[in-house]
């Protein structure tokens, strides 16, 4: 998944802290810090998850990095 791709990457460095939640019935967004070594280099990457909800469960999951290139400079 997402998130292991990234652990994998980082050689196990990864942390993933949850800085804020909203929700209602239909959908949802969490805001997220990651914070990642590679290669000697830290990366810090901000991002939200947003959720839509349907009967009560998870239907879909988006991503949106804020600042995509440093996903990019760590997934490479």
């Amino acid at each position: 998944g997402y998130f292991g791709e990234f652990f994998a990457a980082s050689e196990g460095t990864l942390q993933v802290e949850l800085q804020s939640v909203f929700a209602d019935d239909d959908s949802g967004f969490s805001l997220h810090k990651t914070t990642a070594a590679k290669g000697g280099e830290h990366y810090e990457l901000w991002g939200v998850l947003s959720y839509a909800f349907e009967d009560g469960l998870t239907k879909e999951v988006w991503n949106f990095d804020y600042d995509q290139s440093i996903a990019e400079k760590l997934l490479a």
